[in-house]
């Protein structure tokens, strides 16, 4: 009854925007996948045409198998856990300095300028040349790596909440003060929600960025994580397992960026 009470014009509209609907969905999901078939294939054919060692690159069914062997047993399972409980932890630490932080630079310009030679040259410094130091400090154990995830992890947070709340209009502002709001309503209420695309923009970075932290930080000591699995099956030549390793860890990085973009999604569409 409801259906035929609609125009002819609205459903032909939309009929067209249900099949674009589908199509996008479609596209979504199909576009990765061929392109995974198309590195797997490309590789295949290197590795034939090649005829190299499985020490040197191994074919992609090899590092498959072993991928498996390593699910089964619970390698791959144990450490990627430890990998990202330290980037976790790290990112939420980063996420509480830079959040405050890049808001008061945000509406203090003077500090900002005071600031930002700091955090620029603190940037210039790799992370794997502070790794030693941050053993150094804080001993052995998660801590180093933690705190190697929070400082990859905190300039594009930083950068990000500045640039998300400073994008917010100032007639925004005006309405709030004009209906009475405290500062805490128009933070909560108008700063962040109109800053949230560019914030989860900044989020969906850190999150991949502090699993390169982390991992950096389980490069140069570390009994556990898929950084001292990738040592350890380096210098022991077993380079199926070392693929398998990275391998792991673009699925937790992809999982972690699909996360964030879904809820990217859902907010833009609730903005809209």
């Amino acid at each position: 009854m409801v259906w035929a009470r609609v125009s002819p014009a609205a459903r032909r509209r939309m009929g067209r925007r249900i099949p674009s609907r589908a199509r996008r969905a479609a596209i979504s999901v199909l576009s990765p996948l061929v392109t995974a078939s198309i590195v797997l294939l490309g590789w295949e054919l290197i590795v034939r045409l090649g005829s190299y060692q499985v020490f040197v690159l191994p074919r992609p069914g090899v590092v498959w198998n072993r991928a498996r062997e390593l699910l089964a047993d619970g390698t791959l399972v144990t450490n990627g856990w430890a990998t990202m409980r330290e980037a976790g932890i790290g990112f939420a630490i980063a996420f509480a300095i830079a959040l405050p932080l890049g808001y008061l630079l945000a509406h203090v310009p003077l500090l900002e300028r005071l600031a930002a030679p700091m955090i620029a040259a603190s940037q210039a410094v790799p992370i794997i040349a502070l790794a030693p130091l941050l053993y150094l400090w804080l001993s052995n154990g998660m801590m180093p790596k933690i705190a190697a995830a929070a400082l990859v992890v905190v300039f594009p947070l930083l950068v990000t909440t500045i640039t998300g709340i400073r994008g917010v209009a100032k007639e925004y502002h005006e309405v709030a003060r004009v209906f009475g709001a405290h500062w805490w309503e128009r933070v909560f209420l108008v700063e962040i929600p109109l800053a949230a695309p560019v914030l989860l923009g900044g989020i969906k970075l850190g999150f991949t960025l502090s699993l390169t932290g982390a991992v950096v930080g389980e490069f140069l000591g570390a009994d556990q994580g898929l950084g001292f699995l990738l040592n350890y099956y380096q210098a022991n030549l077993d380079t199926p397992a070392l693929f398998a390793t990275l391998l792991a860890l673009g699925v937790i990085g992809i999982t972690l960026y699909s996360c964030v973009s879904l809820l990217e999604r859902i907010v833009s569409t609730w903005e809209g």
